[in-house]
């Protein structure tokens, strides 16, 4: 379910950050599930460029309107 809620959201035009803790083989496994899943993100790890040029990148902690 939460595959459809993200599809929906993208298309509504929500930018999709997705956040864990995973890294190397782990990180790239996770990124290949939702590509093969057909679930949309923007980016990983990462702010959105937005919050970038407003703030800059010095927060590990991810900024955004909703968390799923």
């Amino acid at each position: 379910y939460a595959g459809e809620v993200l599809r929906k959201l993208h298309e509504r035009g929500h930018y999709i950050i997705i956040w864990t803790c995973r890294s190397g083989k782990n990180l790239l496994d996770a990124i290949n599930w939702l590509l093969e899943h057909n679930i949309p993100f923007d980016r990983v790890n990462d702010h959105c460029p937005e919050n970038i040029k407003r703030y800059g990148k010095g927060s590990g902690k991810i900024y955004a309107n909703i968390y799923i």
